[in-house]
This record gives C-alpha cells, sequence and structure tokens, in this order.
C-alpha cells in the first residue's frame, strides 16, 4: 500500500468525485468526478465495495490496505502499492 496517496471519495446521487490528499499530493490520475460508481478505476470499486459494508457509526474503523468509511457518502480509499494503469479514464 502505498499510505502517503489517499482518495477522498464522495458519491453524490449519480456522480462519484474523487480528490487525492496526502504526501506529497501529485498523484492525481484519477481525480474528478465520474458518472456512477461503475465509471471509476477497478481499483477503486474493488475498495469502495469493501467500505459500504462498514458501519457510518463513529469512529469508523480503519481497514488495512483498503481505506476507512467517514459517512454514509465519504470514503477514504488507499491507493495499491503498484496503480493499475486503469486509473486514467
Amino acid at each position: 500500500m502505498r499510505e502517503d496517496y489517499t482518495y477522498r471519495v464522495e458519491i453524490g446521487g449519480e456522480w462519484v468525485t474523487i480528490i487525492c490528499f496526502g504526501f506529497p499530493s501529485v498523484d492525481t490520475d484519477c481525480e474528478g468526478s465520474y458518472y456512477g460508481v461503475d465509471a471509476l478505476p477497478n481499483w477503486v470499486q474493488e475498495r469502495l465495495a469493501v467500505l459500504m459494508m462498514t458501519p457510518t457509526t463513529k469512529p469508523t474503523m480503519d481497514i488495512e490496505k483498503v481505506g476507512r468509511r467517514i459517512s454514509e457518502h465519504v470514503f477514504w480509499v488507499y491507493a495499491p502499492e503498484d496503480i493499475p494503469s486503469d486509473v486514467a479514464m
């Protein structure tokens, strides 16, 4: 896992927004807005599927190499060690 790259993923209706933050915040290949979860890179979809099964009750739990559910519609997703080539869509 590349702990220096965490993505904030927000699901708002039919749109999903991804923002990269962390140190350094230079990996912006998959930042942006996507029309639906199906349009996200596969590695993000896989992590979201896991995180969507976790409770929203605070404090939320961190899942190693996956991320953390922050609220009902906001997630922190950790980047894989080697981000696959499907990040730029």
